[in-house]
């Protein structure tokens, strides 16, 4: 049996993520506790004692399967806040091991990383698992010091170990969390209900790359169920591979809703952080034939009826 562990099970892609196991009556840990991420001390004991409590439920024969979803960083995250993340992450590698120790099964860590944050050149052509890095921000810059500290990890575990990490491109879904200040499909969404102006910081003509996060959740396990890799870890595009602009987008919120959305364009982030066009294409496609991603006109419908089921309450 494999038995899941979802490190930040109550954010968009960790809570879709954990949606799908249930779907799939899959075996999942839920800590007994919240986590308190901003005290690196009781952190570190929560880490230990919920790990023992996890593996206290295996038997011979099981395998583990972590993924870490956790962080509340984004591309405007000072630098000081993204290294303590790290921090964090590194923390509990350690206390991994060490219940691996005396818990010798074997498993698969997936990590979720960033696709859009870590290239920010603009790439009319596709981009692939291959295509060189060029970060700009300090999230992006911490995510990949995340992957690179993963990688020696798994490395250093040995084949019994196995790392999948994701670069998920712009994840957008039912549950939003606001407080982050992103997401531009909700936050079009607000704007819609309110009758408020959407306030940009990048031009109408930049083009994303929008997955639907039950989609992006289901392409991660798919790939972190695959058996079959020619290292001890492997990076993964999760993305729609489909990318418009948010002048295209904002065209089809008025298409469906019949209303024009204000704009009011802002100057304060500095040119060169975020790149006009990209496209993803990744090199090892989900080969599920049951499997068919949610087109962005059907999210947007469930997104737009969830807010005004919510608004009429």
């Amino acid at each position: 049996m494999i038995r899941t562990w979802v490190l930040g099970s109550g954010g968009l892609l960790g809570g879709s993520i954990l949606g799908e196991l249930g779907k799939q009556r899959q075996w999942y840990f839920s800590a007994s506790t919240p986590f308190m991420w901003s005290d690196p001390t009781v952190l570190n004991t929560q880490f230990v004692s919920e790990l023992a409590d996890f593996f206290s439920h295996f038997a011979s024969g099981d395998q583990w399967q972590i993924i870490w979803a956790a962080g509340k960083s984004t591309m405007r995250t000072p630098e000081s806040a993204c290294q303590r993340e790290t921090a964090v992450l590194q923390d509990f590698l350690l206390k991994l091991t060490q219940a691996l120790q005396t818990n010798p099964y074997e498993g698969c860590f997936g990590f979720a990383s960033t696709a859009g944050g870590i290239y920010t050149q603009s790439h009319p052509e596709n981009i692939t698992e291959l295509s060189p890095v060029s970060p700009s921000t300090p999230y992006a810059r911490q995510k990949l010091v995340q992957e690179r500290l993963l990688s020696e990890w798994a490395s250093e575990c040995g084949l019994c170990t196995r790392l999948i990490i994701g670069r998920f491109s712009t994840l957008y879904g039912m549950h939003q969390d606001q407080s982050k200040n992103q997401g531009l499909i909700s936050a079009i969404t607000q704007c819609i209900a309110l009758h408020k102006p959407l306030s940009l910081f990048v031009p109408l003509e930049t083009k994303r790359d929008y997955l639907w996060s039950e989609d992006a959740a289901r392409m991660f396990l798919w790939h972190l169920q695959e058996k079959i890799y020619p290292k001890h870890s492997a990076i993964r595009l999760i993305a729609q591979e489909e990318s418009i602009s948010i002048a295209a987008m904002l065209e089809q919120f008025k298409f469906i809703t019949g209303q024009q959305v204000k704009v009011s364009q802002s100057p304060e982030l500095p040119a060169g952080i975020y790149p006009l066009e990209i496209h993803f294409q990744s090199q090892y496609p989900v080969t599920d034939p049951h499997f068919q991603k949610l087109s962005l006109s059907e999210g947007i419908e469930k997104i737009l009826a969830q807010s005004s089921s919510t608004h009429a309450k």
